[in-house]
């Protein structure tokens, strides 16, 4: 797992409209300034105790058959319920979920959910879980756009991209600043509603190790 900061301010709300968000202008604060901005928004707060702050952006990364699928799975019912992820990761900030899945079909979507939800006791479309059976082209403005709107529908505390090569098609992966650039988008949109953008990835198969093979 890897996490990366919020940026953008709490109070900054996602437009309704079907356009794509634009990305904020450049702000420039003095050191006491930023610190009392911060402190404006009271306690950290996390997603995943100790594990994934709430509003973040980041990549669960591994070699292939490694069960990002399934973890990711069991997220979002975890975090739609209000129960903990893998049975032991308290979730402190439940809400409606966004799920983009690009792999499995609707029919093996529906088991890995409906097994995640018995496992807990609970029936599963009583849950806030909101899908697309797709992967969204991140460079395509009409995905973009309806990726805005329903996040600023659905007002999700978690949306999950699953996986992301698909959504990053005609990119090269390989290319830091062009996959930056093209995370920036749904980064930002996330990050104006305050929800957490959970991004499923598979390592390289060149030699290395960890997350330097993302």
């Amino acid at each position: 797992l890897d996490t990366y900061p919020t940026t953008a301010p709490d109070h900054d709300e996602p437009s309704a409209t079907m356009e794509p968000r634009q990305p904020p202008p450049l702000e420039f604060h003095t050191v006491a300034e930023l610190r009392a901005r911060v402190r404006a928004r009271g306690p950290r707060k996390w997603l995943l105790r100790g594990v994934w702050p709430a509003g973040d952006y980041g990549v669960q990364a591994a070699e292939k058959k490694a069960q990002k699928t399934w973890n990711t799975t069991d997220l979002a019912v975890a975090v739609a319920s209000g129960t903990p992820w893998l049975g032991f990761v308290e979730v402190d900030n439940p809400g409606p979920v966004l799920m983009f899945v690009g792999e499995g079909g609707e029919g093996n979507t529906l088991r890995r959910l409906d097994a995640a939800a018995e496992e807990r006791g609970i029936t599963l479309d009583d849950l806030p879980i909101h899908l697309c059976v797709k992967a969204p082209h991140l460079n395509d403005a009409e995905h973009m756009a309806l990726f805005a709107h329903q996040v600023a529908t659905i007002r999700p505390a978690l949306v999950t991209l699953d996986p992301f090569y698909l959504a990053a098609r005609g990119a090269e992966l390989g290319d830091l600043y062009k996959m930056g650039a093209l995370l920036e988008g749904p980064q930002h949109i996330c990050q104006a509603a305050g929800a957490s953008l959970w991004v499923v990835h598979h390592f390289n198969r060149q030699a290395g190790r960890g997350a330097g093979r993302m």
